[in-house]
């Protein structure tokens, strides 16, 4: 557990923290906040109580249930927010190391919410030859659970990548004309 996780107590408490300040308009059912923050229900529940209670979230009814959302006057968000988005925990060590088992691989693009560019086009641009996309999309739900929102990537063959290089892909010069840190990058990407 580092130190962050400790403070903020514990992984769960963190993940579900950060989903909703990475998502601060929106309101959530308790189904949701378990599949997008990858914490047990029965831990989302207890971090709920407690979240309600220190006012970080609020409740309100919505149909048959209710729905948590971000408490915009909570007196320390600005704070809380900005520590959490500081935090390098989705550093490019970090993505290189959830994605190390997944074979053909080339190059991974990293842009977007892991650099705290909010104007970029996608968080990740994955490029490989016969990638087991099921086994990308599992890492990638990982790494949501972990940021706290949803990331927008594309999956591309090497080929397909190369060929749209060497055009000036309006989409893939976007990527690389703007800021962004190559991960893993076998492809030489300058």
């Amino acid at each position: 557990m580092d130190a962050l996780e400790e403070l903020l107590g514990g992984p769960q408490r963190l993940r579900v923290l950060k989903l909703f300040i990475q998502n601060p308009e929106v309101s959530f059912d308790s189904a949701q906040i378990t599949r997008r923050s990858r914490v047990p229900e029965r831990a989302v529940h207890r971090e709920l109580s407690f979240l309600g209670r220190i006012h970080f979230i609020k409740s309100k009814r919505a149909g048959k249930g209710k729905v948590w959302l971000l408490n915009p006057v909570f007196p320390i968000l600005t704070s809380l927010t900005h520590l959490l988005t500081s935090a390098r925990s989705l550093d490019s060590g970090y993505l290189a190391r959830q994605f190390r088992s997944i074979r053909g691989i080339k190059l991974i693009i990293a842009a977007g919410i892991f650099i705290k560019d909010d104007r970029s086009r996608l968080d990740l641009l994955i490029v490989g030859d016969r990638v087991n996309k099921r086994r990308v999309e599992a890492v990638i739900k990982r790494v949501e659970a972990e940021a706290g929102k949803e990331l927008t990537y594309y999956i591309c063959a090497t080929d397909d990548f190369t060929y749209r290089l060497g055009a000036y892909d309006k989409f893939i010069r976007d990527i690389l004309d703007h800021p962004h840190e190559k991960v893993i990058n076998k492809l030489g990407v300058v």
